[in-house]
């Protein structure tokens, strides 16, 4: 098992020094990390869900990210047509 301290320091530290509640610093952390590319099933372990679905409902994509993710999807599949 790996050991994710880092993460919740970070969070806690976050918390203090902007006046946020831990709750809405994971929020922050977990839709930063999936917009910045980590992957959901990471964000997933590092926040500790037992569930992707948790997590899915945890995050907020955005637009941005999902016009990346469809331009990333696009050029690949340029190659089979």
């Amino acid at each position: 098992m790996v050991t994710l301290t880092i993460p919740f320091a970070f969070l806690i530290s976050v918390s203090v020094l902007f006046r946020i509640s831990y709750h809405c610093a994971r929020h922050t952390f977990a839709t930063m990390a999936i917009n910045n590319g980590m992957s959901i099933e990471s964000v997933s372990q590092i926040l500790g869900h037992s569930s992707i679905k948790t997590t899915q409902i945890y995050t907020r994509i955005t637009v941005s990210k999902l016009d990346n993710d469809f331009t990333v999807f696009k050029d690949n599949i340029k190659a089979f047509f």
